[in-house]
């Protein structure tokens, strides 16, 4: 990717990309600077994963301009992505488990055989660069997530790519892997890289991105600076109204009596920001009630309560599945 003075290393202008009943992009536009990290927000179905899918060549849109240092660009495959300086690092890893770290590495390198014996320097002098420790010889199949994740970022920049995407690196990630991880996004950062961060977790986007472009139903709804945002402000252009962050619990439950049409004491009661925003189709409960199911007779919406119902009450149900604690 040649690296014209004054040009964003990345520029896509009125991207329109629509499947049958859908426009999945409408109209986007977006521009990335070399050095910096930009966080790309929005609901499940904001159509950022199409737009994910156009910069790596997996789709190619129907309107619109992509740009590289200026110059105009047709991605047509993930691997003309990588020739042009663009990798993906996937939510969940792409890796062949039976094989080593350089194994994995040395596939797609151009050669019919695994040339892992040289891929180990190469190996150590990226880790030792960006801090991605990583065994070479280990077997992916016994790495934790966070290694993984670290083969797939080495692998893209074995590449030599100069925009690195991460679409939600850090939803299998502990807390100490997530904080290794933005070691390596700094430091990479610090390089001239330029990275996209894809995540719903709005503390994380504050604490390590500089810009923040939010979709919704499709289109751009704002762009921001990150230093001058609230998780307030950026969940209000999320979801088009203002979000309510604290958890909340109803008077009437402090005093070991439900109100009319709320749960009893005992059945929780949780509202929408626990560690991000919550959307359709998306599991955001605390830890301890995921495996609660949620009360199908109360259809759920977003920035609204959800009933969750402790397996206790569904035991001596019959073949409807009704328990004896439930009530219609």
């Amino acid at each position: 990717m040649t690296d014209l003075s004054g040009f964003p290393v990345l520029e896509l202008k009125h991207i329109t990309k629509r499947f049958p009943g859908v426009i999945a992009n409408d109209d986007v536009s977006l521009s990335l600077q070399r050095g910096e990290v930009l966080a790309l927000l929005g609901e499940n179905g904001a159509g950022k994963s199409t737009l994910i899918s156009i910069l790596y060549g997996l789709y190619r849109p129907d309107e619109g301009q992509m740009l590289l240092a200026g110059q105009e660009v047709r991605v047509t495959s993930p691997a003309h992505a990588l020739r042009l300086g663009i990798g993906l690092v996937p939510q969940h890893p792409m890796l062949v488990l039976r094989h080593t770290v350089a194994e994995n590495l040395a596939l797609g390198a151009g050669s019919a055989f695994f040339p892992a014996r040289g891929m180990r320097g190469k190996i150590a002098e990226l880790s030792s660069c960006y801090g991605l420790s990583v065994n070479p010889d280990a077997r992916v199949a016994d790495l934790s997530p966070g290694e993984k994740q670290r083969v797939e970022i080495l692998r893209s920049l074995l590449r030599g790519v100069k925009v690195l995407i991460l679409d939600e690196p850090t939803s299998v990630l502990t807390p100490q892997e997530v904080e290794g991880l933005f070691r390596v996004m700094r430091e990479l950062r610090a390089d001239g890289k330029s990275l996209i961060f894809i995540s719903h977790k709005l503390e994380e986007v504050l604490s390590i991105t500089d810009r923040v472009t939010v979709l919704r139903r499709g289109k751009v709804v704002g762009h921001a600076a990150t230093a001058g945002a609230t998780r307030e402000s950026l969940a209000e252009m999320m979801v088009g109204k203002s979000v309510s962050f604290e958890r909340k619990r109803g008077a009437a439950r402090s005093q070991g009596k439900p109100a009319p049409g709320k749960p009893a004491p005992g059945r929780g009661v949780w509202s929408t920001a626990w560690g991000g925003i919550v959307s359709a189709g998306e599991d955001r409960r605390p830890p301890s009630h995921r495996l609660w199911p949620v009360c199908p007779q109360q259809p759920w919406h977003p920035g609204t309560e959800r009933r969750l119902v402790h397996p206790e009450s569904r035991r001596g149900a019959g073949r409807g599945g009704r328990g004896g604690q439930r009530s219609d």
